[in-house]
């Protein structure tokens, strides 16, 4: 399964970076650039989270189906990092499940911001 062409189509379409994926996704940005490149291939929890990024069906990668987003389609929630931690704590934040990142959240605001 080749997909690389359909990550960088929705990618740029989307007026996204590699950085900005490869944060929103839990990776190196070296490790998107291969996915993109053809040099490796996704895991399948990966392309899941880039299809939710991008708005489309995970078919739409899978089968390599390029369509262009409708003007009123959502556009992808990606935030970008202001400094390298900010960065490192996103890309941490992302790898975990949702009971993790609800006690994540919940420590902050009891022990950091009380």
């Amino acid at each position: 399964m080749d997909i690389s062409r359909t990550l960088k189509y929705y990618r740029k379409v989307n007026g996204l970076t590699q950085q900005q994926i490869s944060l929103a996704i839990g990776k190196e940005r070296s490790c998107y650039a291969k996915y993109e490149s053809g040099a490796a291939t996704p895991p399948l929890e990966t392309i899941e989270k880039l299809a939710d990024i991008f708005n489309i069906p995970l078919a739409a990668i899978l089968n390599n189906t390029l369509t262009s987003p409708s003007a009123d389609a959502e556009k992808p929630m990606i935030f970008t990092a202001k400094s390298y931690q900010e960065q490192e704590l996103l890309s941490l934040f992302r790898q975990l499940d949702d009971d993790q990142k609800k006690q994540v959240v919940d420590e902050l605001r009891n022990n950091f911001l009380n």
